[in-house]
């Protein structure tokens, strides 16, 4: 039979993932929208007709809104599981020295 341990330090090893993940997406995916709403990669940054001006001002607000409402929020949600699993294992800490503290005082080995 396999036994499981539950480690205060599991937890904030996950958590170091969880940031070091939210930070490098945002910086991975910004490049990405960066990259692929260039209107200069289009051909359109020079401005030559209605269309080129219309197709440059699109991109910029497709960028915008990508990183507004997908990039942000997402990179936001990772960091903040990354906090609860701290708060996991602190709180884990905490139970683990009150239980322990209560089974002394009461002469029961933990």
């Amino acid at each position: 039979m396999n036994d499981i341990e539950f480690s205060p330090e599991s937890w904030r090893k996950a958590a170091t993932g969880f940031s070091e993940v939210a930070d490098d997406s945002s910086h991975m995916v910004s490049e990405l929208v960066t990259a692929t709403t260039d209107a200069a990669a289009c051909g359109a940054a020079g401005g030559l007709s209605t269309v080129d001006g219309a197709l440059t001002m699109m991109l910029q607000v497709f960028g915008q809104v990508m990183q507004e409402n997908v990039i942000t929020p997402y990179c936001e949600g990772v960091a903040s599981e990354a906090e609860v699993m701290c708060a996991t294992a602190n709180d884990y800490v905490i139970t683990e020295a009150d239980n322990t503290s209560q089974a002394q005082s009461l002469q029961i080995s933990p």
